[in-house]
C-alpha cells in the first residue's frame, strides 16, 4: 500500500479543517497546508501541526491562529477561499 492513497488513519482528514487567522477570520486551506495536515507525525514530534481544540483557543504565545475542525467554527464566521 503506497502513501499516496490519502490520509492515514492517524493523520486528520484535511478537508474537514479550516485555518483561523489571528484576527478571528477563517479561510480554506491551501494545497500545501492540506498536505501538511494530512501527514502522519509520530507522537511528540515538534513539527506536528497545531490543531485548535476550540475556536477561541490560543497558542502559548497568545495567538488565535491555527487549524480548526470546520464543525467547531462558529456559524457567524464566514470561510473565505485560500486566495492562491
Amino acid at each position: 500500500m503506497s502513501g499516496s492513497e490519502g490520509p492515514s488513519r492517524d493523520a486528520p482528514d484535511p478537508t474537514q479543517f479550516v485555518w483561523v487567522e489571528d484576527d478571528g477570520s477563517a479561510r480554506e486551506l491551501t494545497p500545501d497546508e492540506q498536505e501538511y495536515l494530512g501527514t502522519e507525525f509520530p507522537p511528540g514530534d515538534g513539527a506536528r501541526p497545531y490543531i485548535k481544540w476550540r475556536y477561541g483557543a490560543r497558542t502559548p504565545d497568545g495567538r488565535l491562529s491555527g487549524f480548526l475542525e470546520r464543525r467547531k467554527l462558529p456559524a457567524r464566521v464566514v470561510v473565505r477561499p485560500h486566495g492562491g
